[in-house]
């Protein structure tokens, strides 16, 4: 007996394919980990060093204040950014070369 599936990809589901892998396999997020945790560690530092180097006046606490607001957007909309950077990816790749799959296809199996 012979099975036969006929499949066919569109855009979203390659997206879809890509960020699932992107969020939720090990790899992935070892990579989004370190990423945010290098993003806390620049804006971390630069925080803090700031008012040391500037001195405690109003302007530099001012300055912290605003790059610790800013990690905290960056850090709300990581996951969103991500998914607008893998987009642009697939797009990149489809203007350059053409599309990174296979649109349609048939898979066979047999008893």
């Amino acid at each position: 007996m012979k099975f036969q599936f006929h499949v066919t990809i569109n855009d979203e589901d390659y997206l879809a394919f890509n960020r699932f892998h992107l969020f939720r396999f090990p790899y992935g997020k070892r990579r989004l980990l370190q990423t945010r945790l290098l993003f806390v560690a620049i804006f971390g530092v630069a925080s803090l060093i700031t008012p040391v180097l500037c001195g405690f006046d109003g302007i530099p606490l001012l300055v912290s204040g605003v790059l610790l607001v800013g990690l905290g957007i960056y850090q709300l909309l990581f996951r969103w950014r991500m998914d607008r950077w893998l987009r642009g990816q697939i797009k990149k790749i489809k203007k350059k070369v053409k599309a990174p799959y296979t649109p349609r296809s048939t898979r066979e199996f047999y008893e």
